[in-house]
């Protein structure tokens, strides 16, 4: 680890162990330059959340991470949420989640993967996630998007599930006809 890694790792650390968890984070990384950005979100990936449930704070910064373009489009913002499907989250904090996640789910989408369904699987419970899934599907032209949903209804969570098959058949003509698009 750099020196300049050891001092973001302090200050972070610091962060952790205060009162405001949350707030304090959130200023944190407001105030960071792009060249300790990246780190520093690496970091905070590695150490955080210290605890399985969490703070309303918290979740205030949980929620402007995945809402900030400039947060998101690191290379290794898949991490953070990697790092924070861990957490039980009680109802509320699903729905103030969940909302954050449905504005920018085009966004992350692009910038997550597995990472990015382990979450949207602890938030939403699997008939929610089908609506939304559903909604998305019919309502979207974006193929990263539609790629992505194909993939979440593959996995096991929704393994029994008529709505899965539905969607699926719907995705398998959909998908193909954007791509050619896309290529022209």
């Amino acid at each position: 680890m750099s020196g300049k890694d050891i001092l973001l790792k302090n200050e972070i650390e610091m962060i952790l162990q205060g009162g405001s968890i949350g707030g304090d984070l959130k200023l944190y990384f407001e105030s960071l330059d792009d060249n300790n950005l990246r780190r520093a979100l690496f970091i905070l990936s590695r150490m955080y959340p210290v605890k399985l449930i969490v703070s309303d704070d918290e979740v205030d910064f949980i929620s402007s991470m995945l809402s900030s373009e400039r947060i998101t489009k690191q290379n290794n913002f898949f991490e953070f949420v990697r790092s924070i499907s861990i957490v039980d989250f009680n109802c509320e904090q699903k729905n103030v989640i969940g909302r954050v996640i449905k504005s920018h789910f085009t966004n992350l989408c692009e910038r997550c993967s597995f990472e990015l369904d382990e979450l949207l699987m602890r938030i939403f419970s699997s008939v929610e996630l089908m609506e939304y899934m559903k909604a998305l599907v019919e309502s979207s032209d974006d193929l990263a998007v539609l790629q992505h949903i194909s993939d979440i209804l593959r996995d096991e969570y929704f393994y029994n599930s008529n709505v899965t098959n539905e969607i699926l058949q719907i995705l398998t003509k959909k998908i193909p006809n954007l791509a050619a698009k896309e290529n022209k």
